[in-house]
């Protein structure tokens, strides 16, 4: 949700990359569906002379950047990890040499589990932002009533009723 608000605040073409977008069990395909959301991102569909900004956003970004490991079970983790990179550096070089069509393009990933991410990927990014969950039961019912707003979900909960559903999470 923070990444469409920011993309859209920005008037930028949003890419939204699941790991189910891009995991294969086929040798290769993995790699070549990453190469292709990178190369989606540099031209996106139906742009021809004007590029517009584009936010390239992996979600579950452990699952294509997890942590190498030995053997030959990793091995095609690790051919992704390393295109991955290699994306990465070729985004952030032409975005140094000011080529136009790499210029306007961020990418955001997320994650629930930082521990499983590659330390080279994690390098990659120049910002890193922490969003903790909600500590007290106040903060909760603030989170529920923004997803209750009107216009979002129509309910007809009172207060007492939004507190007891933040005290069980």
């Amino acid at each position: 949700m923070l990444v469409a608000a920011a993309a859209r605040e920005a008037a930028a073409h949003l890419i939204l990359i699941k790991p189910s977008d891009v995991l294969s069990k086929y040798h290769g395909e993995s790699e070549g569906s990453l190469k292709r959301a990178f190369s989606l991102a540099r031209r996106p569909l139906g742009q021809k002379a004007k590029l517009c900004p584009t936010v390239l956003f992996f979600d579950e970004f452990d699952s294509i950047a997890c942590t190498r490991t030995g053997g030959e079970e990793g091995m095609q983790g690790r051919r992704l990890l390393a295109e991955l990179l290699l994306q990465l550096n070729a985004l952030k070089e032409s975005n140094r040499e000011g080529c136009r069509e790499s210029g306007n393009i961020v990418v955001v990933a997320a994650t629930n589990r930082i521990e499983d991410i590659d330390e080279a990927a994690i390098r990659r990014f120049e910002t890193r932002v922490y969003v903790g969950v909600p500590e007290s039961c106040a903060e909760r019912v603030q989170l529920i009533q923004g997803f209750l707003r009107p216009g979002n979900v129509a309910h007809m909960c009172s207060q007492a009723e939004l507190l007891e559903v933040a005290g069980w999470t």
